[in-house]
């Protein structure tokens, strides 16, 4: 979610921070301990690697509609 206050429309470099809905590796498998099932950290890191690519896909896709769009 993008705050009210940034004006999208300046040509102006902002800094923000990206918080994945997806826990850490070593955190989810923890999680997953609590729920009483079992995780190996691979798989735990494989759900961590597909989030972060899904993330570069659409963080490209709209740099590439900023761009066309300058």
């Amino acid at each position: 979610m993008i705050s009210p206050d940034i004006n999208v429309n300046s040509p102006e470099l902002v800094n923000v921070i990206v918080e994945f809905k997806q826990a850490p590796a070593k955190v989810e498998v923890m999680k997953q301990a609590a729920k009483g099932k079992r995780m190996a950290v691979s798989s735990a890191k494989e759900k961590v690697e597909e989030s972060h690519q899904q993330f570069r896909k659409e963080f490209n896709k709209l740099k590439g509609l900023r761009i066309a769009g300058s």
